[in-house]
């Protein structure tokens, strides 16, 4: 699959990464204990922004072939622009393990109205479009919800993806961590 270096020219790269060194915090400032200034991010980006489907889902567990997924969220972005957006829950048919309901505070009750994948599947396929999906570990997200597709009688997302722990660690430190968590701190985005 193609991957974020793949569809931006070499100039690009080069001139994303100095962008991103420059919004950065400094190491020398320590840490930002009760910082809630937000920075003012310029209308028009500095490089062009392909357009994008960011998703995200939740399962009931790591194992793609016996566990299922119980929610999907999804954000279109256009012109660099949050545009649409897609979230559902998902019954699974299967109950929901209780350190999975600690992790993502989903409940059996929260999902046992919800429509099952396949009732989703064609809604799903249809706001991503052509577009390239994007995601924090992109590839966890992308086999669990082909797997879905599958036993749904579906044909799989065969899509650029856009993987953000791959693109932090072009633009960040090495040896920083790269959890969604610690790279929106430490671009101080929410």
């Amino acid at each position: 699959m193609l991957r974020l270096s793949d569809l931006l020219p070499d100039h690009l790269k080069k001139k994303l990464a100095t962008e991103a060194r420059k919004n950065v915090p400094q190491r020398e400032q320590g840490p930002r204990q009760g910082h809630h200034e937000r920075r003012h991010h310029r209308d028009t980006p500095v490089i062009p922004i392909p357009d994008f489907v960011a998703i995200d889902v939740e399962t009931t567990g790591l194992d793609f072939a016996k566990d299922r997924v119980i929610e999907v969220g999804a954000v279109k972005f256009i012109a660099g622009k949050a545009a649409d957006e897609y979230s559902t829950f998902i019954n699974p048919g299967v109950p929901i393990p209780e350190h999975i309901t600690d992790l993502t505070s989903i409940t059996d009750q929260d999902v046992a109205a919800a429509p099952p994948f396949s009732a989703i599947a064609d809604r799903l396929l249809a706001f991503v479009g052509d577009l390239p999906l994007c995601g924090h570990q992109i590839d966890f997200d992308l086999t669990f919800l082909n797997k879905e597709l599958e036993r749904a009688g579906k044909k799989p997302l065969r899509k650029q993806n856009l993987d953000t722990v791959l693109l932090s660690k072009i633009i960040l430190e090495s040896g920083r961590r790269y959890s969604l968590k610690s790279v929106s701190q430490t671009l101080d985005v929410t």
